[in-house]
This record gives C-alpha cells, sequence and structure tokens, in this order.
C-alpha cells in the first residue's frame, strides 16, 4: 500500500539576496545607536550571522548585524573591511560522475582562509528528472567537503557550484557530464530470454489511450520522501529516468522508491497496460490503484501487479473496500500470468476494471478474469502508483523494477 509522503522545501539565492542588503544599507550612511564602535572582526561575524539569517529569514537579526556592520564602517572612516588574501576555496571542486544520474562533487580547503565560514551551499544549472530547473541548497555545515546531485537527466552537462558562507568567498565551478541509459527497452536481455511483444490493447481493439506516460521525465508524478514507512526507506533519488525508462530502484540498506501520479485521478473503471520488467530478489514490486481520498481500507486498493522481482509470474492483490481487518482477492500466478522468461524480461500486462469484472492479459493473451463479488469493484476513485516494497524480505537484497510506458484507455 501507499503512504503519504511530507513535501519538500527549497530555497534559491538567499546569500544573493543579502550581499544587495548589505549594499544598499553600507551606502545609506545612517547613525549607528551603537556607542563603542565594534572591531573589524565583530563586524565580519556580524555578517556571518547575518548571512546564516537569511536561510530562516529572521529579518530583526538581520538588521541587528547589518548595524553593527555599519557602526564599524562609520568608524573606519566608511571604507568596508579589507578581504583576506584568500578565502574558504582558491581552487576548484572535482566532479565525479557516479552513473547516469549521479554526480558526486568534493572540495578541499588546505590552507585557503576559512576566517567567517559559517558553512557552504552547492547548486547547480540545468533541469533534473522531477523537471526542477536550477539549484541551490540550503546551507550545509562547516565540516562538509562533498555533495551527491541525485534524479539528473542522463547524457547531460551541468556546472556545479560550491558557495562559501563567508564575507569575500569566492563560488567555485566544475563541469561534469552525466552517464548514459539504457535505450529503449528491447526484446531480448543481457541473460538470454525473449520478452513480450502483443498488447492486450492490439488483441481486444482498445483503440487510442486516453493518456500516455512514457517516463522521458517525471513530470507528472510525486516520488515519495518517507523515511519511516514500514515498506523501506522512501527516497525521491531512488525513482530515476533513464533513456525515457523509469527505474524504481530497492537497494540493501532498505533505500527504495514510491511514487503517485499527480496527473491522472478520479479513475474507477477503465483499461491499464504498462511495460515492465523487474530484476533482483526480495523485493516486492508493485503497480498500485490508489483511492484519491487517501482514506485506507474504507476506499479500496488495487494492486493490479505485486510479485517479488525477477519471479516466474505476474500477480496482485484487489482489496475489498469497507473491510477491516483486510480482505482481498489474490490473483493467480497462473497460465498467461507467466510468461516466456518470468518477470525479468520485458512483457506488457494489462488489466481492465469495470463494474462487474477483472480481467488481465500479459502480452495480449489472455489471463484470470474475476466476477466481481460483495463491494470488489467499488471504492475509488483512483490514481496509479509505482512502488518497490520491503515486505519482510528486502534487507539485504536489491531490486529494480523497469517500467517503459503505462497506459490507459477508456472502456
Amino acid at each position: 500500500m501507499k503512504f503519504l509522503s511530507p513535501g519538500r522545501w527549497r530555497r534559491v539565492g538567499a546569500v544573493g539576496a543579502l550581499s544587495a542588503l548589505i549594499a544598499v544599507t553600507l551606502g545609506a550612511g545612517a547613525a549607528s545607536a551603537q556607542s563603542t564602535p565594534p572591531t573589524r572582526d565583530e563586524a565580519l561575524a556580524a555578517i556571518a550571522h547575518a548571512r546564516a539569517d537569511t536561510y530562516t529569514y529572521n529579518q530583526a537579526h538581520i538588521r541587528s548585524d547589518l548595524a553593527i556592520v555599519e557602526a564599524y564602517v562609520n568608524s573606519t572612516g566608511g571604507t568596508t573591511p579589507p578581504p583576506a588574501a584568500s578565502k574558504a576555496l582558491s581552487t576548484n571542486p572535482t566532479c565525479t560522475v557516479l552513473d547516469a544520474d549521479r554526480v558526486r562533487v568534493d572540495w578541499v580547503t588546505g590552507s585557503d582562509d576559512l576566517s567567517g565560514l559559517i558553512g557552504w551551499q552547492v547548486s547547480r544549472n540545468g533541469t533534473d528528472d522531477f523537471g526542477t530547473g536550477t539549484w541551490t541548497s540550503e546551507g550545509l555545515a562547516p565540516a562538509v567537503r562533498s555533495w551527491t546531485f541525485n534524479s539528473l537527466v542522463a547524457e547531460q552537462t551541468y556546472t556545479f557550484s560550491v558557495i562559501p558562507a563567508q564575507v569575500g568567498g569566492i563560488t567555485r565551478t566544475c563541469t561534469a557530464s552525466t552517464g548514459g541509459g539504457i535505450t529503449t527497452p528491447p526484446t531480448t536481455t543481457p541473460g538470454g530470454g525473449t520478452g513480450g511483444t502483443g498488447t492486450a490493447a492490439a488483441t481486444q481493439n482498445w483503440g487510442n489511450p486516453v493518456w500516455t506516460d512514457e517516463f522521458n521525465t517525471m513530470a507528472g508524478w510525486e516520488a515519495y520522501n518517507d523515511p519511516g514507512s514500514q515498506h523501506g526507506v522512501r527516497k525521491p533519488e531512488n525513482c530515476v529516468i533513464v533513456s525515457g525508462v523509469l527505474e524504481a530502484r530497492a537497494e540493501s540498506n532498505r533505500e527504495t522508491c514510491g511514487m503517485a501520479s499527480t496527473a491522472h485521478r478520479g479513475q474507477l473503471y477503465g483499461r491499464w497496460e504498462a511495460r515492465v520488467k523487474s530484476v533482483g530478489s526480495g523485493w516486492k514490486t508493485l503497480q498500485i490503484l490508489w483511492p484519491d481520498s487517501d482514506v485506507w481500507p474504507r476506499d479500496g486498493e488495487r494492486d493490479w501487479q505485486e510479485h517479488t522481482a525477477g519471479s516466474s509470474c505476474f500477480e496482485g492483490f484487489i482489496h475489498y473496500p469497507n473491510h477491516d481487518p483486510q480482505v482481498q482477492w489474490q490473483v493467480p500466478g497462473t497460465g498467461a500470468m507467466c510468461p516466456s522468461g518470468g518477470t525479468s524480461t520485458w512483457h506488457n500486462i494489462a488489466v481492465e476494471f469495470t463494474s462487474s469484472t477483472i480481467k488481465f492479459w500479459v502480452d495480449g493473451v489472455a489471463g484470470p478474469t474475476k466476477q466481481c463479488d460483495a463491494d470488489l469493484c467499488q471504492g475509488g476513485p483512483y490514481h496509479p502508483t509505482i512502488q518497490v516494497d520491503d515486505q519482510g524480505s528486502g534487507n539485504g537484497n536489491t531490486a529494480t523494477l523497469y517500467v517503459d510506458y503505462l497506459k490507459f484507455y477508456n472502456l
């Protein structure tokens, strides 16, 4: 099942805004209420504190710090504190490409001047897999010397910056190109075994889809950020787009991917078809229709693909609404649900929900059909989610669910 995730906060440009504010304040030359002129070190410390306060937008503290700076300037005849000969970074950082969507930036200070340093910011240009443009971190601790940028677009060139939060600090940069990724899903996999190419849309004459997600970006999806989930440590960076394929990655330390559609909601009946494969062990790979209300189990849950990564057969669990303890129908992993090569090769799995029946297909071949009893086909409305879950055997194992596309058709 899906668990709600908190939002992510980002703030950009605080240091630049502060620099402009300092310039305006110093130029005004207003009288200071401070009776004893501060020392140069006190003025530097005040500027450092004001920079820190921009991260919380504490305007009262900023005004107090600027008054100290102003008093020092007035006591020295209107000249600003002289800059140090060198600042926290006298050499450029190093960019290391980790894989198709991650770059690590490392920096050293050596004998550089660290006076007044209260921390760092890191930034990048370009756009990531979530569609977020130029991005700058919040304040990092002074001891930090490395940062990994995740969820980057494969085969793209980025410029990464390290910004010292320090008077006169010099921003340094490095440039790197992310690695290449896999191509459009092939019908054969490196380990042998032929994937399926047929579709239910073709064999059942469904016509054109109402919508299609080809996973060229993460637009229209929210990746969960939920370290407390019972199904693993949900991290957005584990949901990755590589060359038009979603990779939902689960790691041996229980870090995993979960994501929900924000673009396609309000669906009760219809047809869904996805081209997928999974590799690894221990983890459950799922495609779910989750209630828009987030009220569970009252409004039901349709896990129309739920099986252990790399297993021989596709399975699923359709939860009856309004039942607590939960009652569910297990989609049997038999017949067409066990295609050649198993779930570790590419196959097209499809489901149709009507008010009276549930039907499955794999590669266009009919699988189980269930006549709806009680309120099995009620609940909702729903939206798609994609997850890799630890249901007791994920720790110490790794798995990846690959999704080439997801399509929706009207009845």
